[in-house]
């Protein structure tokens, strides 16, 4: 029993994490794929086009952290790496317009992106923390051996 806890610990923290930071820089890289494409197709300007998208990204991270802690959160319990991705992101978005220490919207709202992805990935850790001690994923089932088969 106890190789099946420690196999899931492995699982979970290596395959999972692993797919959830490829799947995060791949979102990350589709959102600056649609800004390129607002920008030369859709004829947009760059700070409209720049705007939406942190737009979106900031969407997409409340939908996903209400999603991991509410609906997922028993499969998803251990997976940590997609806030990391997204604060290294929006570190290098702030290192790269930083050169000019502009007030623009689009550097507000990262600076502001970036504070909130850090207070949800500390929230985040301190749930996972939490649920970890009250309800622990690896401690086996009373019933795992128990089938329950149709009565006919």
């Amino acid at each position: 029993m106890l190789k099946i806890m420690i196999y899931y610990a492995e699982v979970s923290a290596l395959v999972q994490n692993g797919i959830a930071l490829y799947a995060t820089w791949t979102t990350i890289a589709t959102i600056l794929n649609f800004t390129i494409v607002l920008i030369y197709n859709g004829y947009a300007s760059n700070v409209t086009a720049t705007i939406i998208s942190l737009c979106i990204l900031f969407v997409e991270l409340i939908v996903w952290f209400y999603l991991e802690n509410f609906l997922f959160d028993k499969y998803v319990r251990y997976n940590l790496t997609v806030y990391p991705v997204v604060i290294l992101a929006l570190c290098g978005i702030m290192q790269k317009n930083s050169i000019d220490f502009s007030s623009k919207a689009s550097n507000i709202i990262t600076a502001v992106l970036l504070v909130v992805t850090c207070v949800i990935f500390s929230i985040r850790l301190g749930l996972v923390t939490w649920r970890h001690k009250k309800e622990n994923l690896d401690e086996p089932c009373s019933d795992i051996n128990t089938v329950n088969l149709p009565v006919s």
